[in-house]
This record gives structure tokens, sequence and C-alpha cells, in this order.
């Protein structure tokens, strides 16, 4: 039966006097968040105010196919990072170049030491190439890529770019996120050399659209609240990733017949590099798509040149040292065996560390000028 039509009326009262607090608790938040970020412990208050992730307001939107997440064309937010403020401001691609940049016979494949986090667009290593020495550099990194990301990259965009020239970074954080994205299918034959339908992929990515609407910075730390608790059952935030202290070694966990449990990640990328269980199927998966971006770049005429990038660090031990040298053996046997070049910058950033972010680890203005000056000499001494 039916409740009479004015018993409804007090409930309906109750209901939006309940809405107006939370709006009114949602924006009050909103305002404490922004005028006082600091009030939030350090990794939670990244989760609120960062930018990378493909929520609304986030810089990237993600495409199935490839499981991959691509910058947001024509984009212009305020990014955010361990207490880092810059402008991200993209191109019609979705890349962080200057709109209607015509000439792009250099291409730059990396990560966000590559892409500039933390440092504004005319601080970037691409803006420098380009002004300073009259390379014509176009800047394809994006944060957290690794070898997949970029070999996927460039088979969507070769044709319409037509490049002289590829310049491939590879840092040893690339190592974890290969496994992270890539470890069930790091066999002979990985799927996006032979199995993707690339116009298709372009397609896609063409058919997507940016919905343009506020971020509510309080609803990111909220949601940040709830994963962090799925995650680890407690609502207590880790502590922040720059860290004094290096990550004790652990042997990897095995199962009871005594293979790696793959499911779980080293705590650092020099582990990964240091475990030979794990780095023997990366050494494998690097070899097989470089191969293949070494003849497919051979074919249309384009310079292939890996450049092995280790950036200074305030975080001074051993395995990170070790890490390096075997991660730059690996790639000079491949490199040799297919003919690619390969940049070591080791030597350019030895014990520099007034080249980077303190407290976070990416290159500074002045880190970004230096690795474009001996890119430049690197590239104009061999034509």
């Amino acid at each position: 039966m039916a409740l009479p039509r004015r018993s409804l009326r007090p409930a309906l009262i109750r209901l939006a006097s309940v809405s107006a607090s939370v709006v009114v608790a949602l924006l009050a938040a909103e305002a404490v968040v922004r005028v006082f970020p600091k009030v939030l412990p350090a990794r939670l208050r990244d989760a609120a105010m960062s930018r990378y992730d493909a929520l609304p307001g986030g810089i990237y939107q993600y495409e199935g196919m490839t499981g991959m997440r691509f910058m947001r064309p024509c984009a212009t937010v305020r990014a955010y990072s361990a207490g880092y403020t810059w402008i991200h401001q993209t191109d019609e691609r979705g890349y962080r170049n200057p709109p209607g940049l015509a000439d792009h016979r250099v291409l730059l494949l990396g990560d966000s030491l590559v892409y500039g986090h933390g440092v504004e667009g005319d601080q970037t290593v691409a803006h420098a190439l380009r002004t300073e020495y009259g390379v014509a550099a176009y800047d394809m990194s994006a944060q957290g890529e690794c070898l997949y990301e970029h070999y996927v990259t460039l088979r969507l965009f070769a044709d319409e770019l037509d490049p002289d020239t590829v310049l491939l970074f590879v840092f040893v954080n690339d190592i974890r996120d290969i496994l992270k994205l890539r470890r069930h299918e790091l066999e002979p034959g990985p799927p996006e050399i032979d199995r993707f339908d690339y116009e298709l992929i372009r397609q896609r990515l063409d058919a997507l659209r940016e919905f343009r609407y506020p971020r509510l910075t309080s609803v990111a730390y909220s949601s940040s609240l709830v994963r962090l608790f799925a995650k680890t059952r407690s609502w207590r935030p880790a502590p922040p990733a720059m860290s004094i202290t290096p990550p004790e070694w652990r042997p990897p966990k095995r199962d009871d017949l005594g293979r790696t449990d793959r499911r779980r990640l080293p705590s650092s990328a020099p582990l990964a590099v240091l475990d030979r269980e794990l780095f023997g199927p990366i050494n494998v998966y690097y070899d097989t798509v470089l191969g293949d971006l070494a003849a497919r770049c051979t074919g249309r005429g384009t310079r292939l040149v890996v450049v092995h990038l280790v950036p200074p660090s305030e975080i001074d031990w051993p395995q990170r040292e070790r890490a390096q040298e075997v991660l730059h053996r690996s790639l000079d046997a491949i490199c040799s065996r297919h003919r690619i070049e390969l940049v070591d910058t080791r030597p350019l950033f030895q014990d520099r560390t007034e080249l980077i972010l303190p407290g976070d680890g990416h290159l500074n203005p002045e880190g970004h000028r230096v690795l474009a000056r001996f890119l430049a000499h690197k590239l104009l001494d061999q034509g």
C-alpha cells in the first residue's frame, strides 16, 4: 500500500539535508586540500594532487587493446609530485611539444626523466635540443613508460612522422615496469610485434575523447585511501618512495616446485636486474624487440640509437651500481648483435647530484641542459 504523500515530505527533507551536508563537507575538504596540501601525508598528498592517472582531469586516457595509457591531446593542466609543480601541456598527438611542431626528424622515446617530470616545458632536454643546438627533437616520452610502450608508440606513429633518427632511452626502472606490464608474455614472439592491429589501435585512439570537467582533489584523495586500504588493509600510508636507506635484498618467494612466484615484484628496479631468474626473460625480450625495431628502422633508412640513461642518485648503495653494469653489458651485447648504436651516460652524470631535483631524483633544468648538450654532440659528431 502506498504511503500518504504528506508522509514522504519529511523523508525528502532529511535526504536533501544529508546530501547538502555531504556536498558542503566535500567542498570544505577540497578547499583545505588545495590551500593547505601539506596537512596530508606525503604519499596521499601525491595521490590526491597528482595528474598521473586516467581519471577525470588526469593527463591519461586508457586504450584497452594495448593496455597502455596515452596522454590526452591538446591538454593543459597543472601537475604535482613530491612538492614540485609544473604545467603539463601536450600537442595534437598528446605529447609534450609545442602545438603544431612540424619538424620531427629526431624522436625521443623515454620515461619521466626525458618527459621532464618536475620542470616546465621550456626546461626539458627536447626543448634545449631544439633551441640551443638546432636538433629537430620531438619528444614522445611519458611517465613510467618502458621498451614495450616505446615499441608500440613508434609502430603507431612512424609512418606519420617519418623520423631520420630515433633516440630510445633505457633506464634501470624499465626492467621493473616490464615485469609489471608484460611478465606473462615475455616468451619469444611477443604479441606487439606481429599480432597487434596497429591501424585499428590508431582508430581507437582517434575515437577517444577527453571529458573536460573539474577534478576534485578531495575525491582523488578519498579514492587513494580506498585503494590503499584494499591493497594493504591499512589506512597508514607507506614511507615516501625516496628514502636514504636502500631496500634490503630478499630472495624471491618460490612455490612448492621451486619456481619463482613472478606475481611478486622486487622492491626496487636494481634488485630485479640482479635476480638472474627474473632478468633472463627480460634480456630475451629486449633482444627480440630491439632486433625487430632495428630491422624496421634499417628498412626505413632511420638511425636507431639506444641511450642508457643513468642519472645521478641521492642513494649511494653498491647494488645500484652492479645493476647498472649488468644492464649495460646486456644492452651492449644486444646492440652489437643487431648493429644498433649504444650511448652510455654513466660518465656524464657520475656523482653529479646537483643535476637532480632534491628528494625526487628526476633531472632538474640544468640536468636537462647537460643531457641535451651531450646528445647533440653525439648526434652531430656522427652526422
